[in-house]
């Protein structure tokens, strides 16, 4: 019996993921894009991904919830939420870093 619950965590989880990443699919470009029309600024757009998508996962995720969605298929998108949050920064620390090291005054 515990082992039927295990797969149903599992599969919700998985689809949490699945969904996690299709809404970051459409919204990632559409932010940027959003963002570049009215700012004309889509690269600086691109550095603040993992905050920027407190405003289309967010929402999304309370709209699954209401709609009855089980919390492992929440935990899924939260997983989707922190896995591209963490990519961003590890990519933004790097970019920091490349500037930080280079230019006149360090030699480079």
């Amino acid at each position: 019996m515990e082992d039927s619950k295990d797969k149903k965590v599992n599969v919700d989880v998985r689809r949490g993921i699945f969904v996690g990443t299709l809404i970051h699919l459409v919204g990632i470009p559409t932010v940027i894009g959003v963002i570049g029309v009215i700012a004309h600024e889509g690269a600086v757009a691109i550095l603040f991904i993992g905050l920027l998508q407190a405003f289309y996962l967010i929402p999304a995720m309370g709209i699954a919830r209401h709609r009855g969605a089980s919390r492992d298929f929440m935990k899924g998108m939260a997983l989707t939420a922190l896995i591209i949050f963490l990519l961003n920064a590890t990519c933004f620390g790097l970019f920091a870093a490349s500037l930080a090291f280079s230019g006149p005054w360090y030699g480079g």
